[in-house]
């Protein structure tokens, strides 16, 4: 930051907890120094005007720290960024087809997730990340972030096939290259017929009786 032209990129789970580490550098002595840190917080819940601020360079002097969510992974790129800092977890949203119900877990990243973070810095000039989980955890980390389908609901990609009439829902989520467990379609195809979201002229198989194959 000695010459205006470096910034730090720090992500974190959520929108809590960037403001909360958000408060604690304000209040501290020398990150709080306005006149040396220009502190800017991004998230997708945040106003224009604000999210626009983290692509504004700094002036001569002023290091810039942004405090960012995943949406600085892939959505946002910030130009000038030279250091990562990684907690190295995130939060995704998860389908438990036995409750029935989806939960927002703070989970470690994948392999594939820091490295689009580590690659964040350096974009102008050599960059630096630090990423805070021990080596040893690397091997255990998956190497890519689970399908979207496999986390979240899949109430609309079923109305969506029949929508679109493309055939029966279990025969066209098995060609996915990932399909969802087969108790998690089950669930909601009960779920739509029960609430006559799907027709009756649909083969659905209520309560384990009938002939029908979807």
């Amino acid at each position: 930051g000695q010459h205006g032209a470096s910034a730090v990129l720090i992500f974190m789970p959520g929108l809590k907890e960037i403001t909360d580490l958000h408060a604690a550098m304000r209040g501290d002595d020398l990150l709080g120094d306005a006149s040396r840190y220009r502190l800017c917080p991004l998230h997708s819940s945040l106003s224009t005007a604000d999210q626009k601020m983290v692509f504004v360079v700094p002036p001569r002097g002023v290091t810039k720290i942004v405090i960012s969510t995943n949406i600085a992974e892939t959505s946002v790129t910030v130009n000038d960024i030279t250091v990562v800092i990684d907690c190295g977890t995130h939060k995704e949203m998860y389908y438990d087809p036995r409750a029935g119900m989806s939960c927002l877990l703070q989970t470690r990243l994948s392999r594939a997730n820091a490295s689009q973070r580590a690659g964040r810095a350096g974009r102008v000039r050599p960059g630096t990340s630090f990423h805070l989980f021990m080596k040893r955890e690397e091997p255990h980390m998956q190497p890519q972030q689970l399908p979207e389908m496999l986390r979240c609901p899949l109430e609309s990609v079923c109305l969506r096939i029949k929508t679109l009439k493309l055939g029966f829902i279990r025969e066209f989520l098995a060609k996915a290259i990932e399909p969802p467990a087969a108790e998690a379609i089950d669930h909601v195809i009960k779920v739509l017929a029960t609430l006559s979201a799907l027709s009756t002229d649909d083969p659905v198989v209520i309560g384990g009786s009938g002939s029908g194959v979807e």
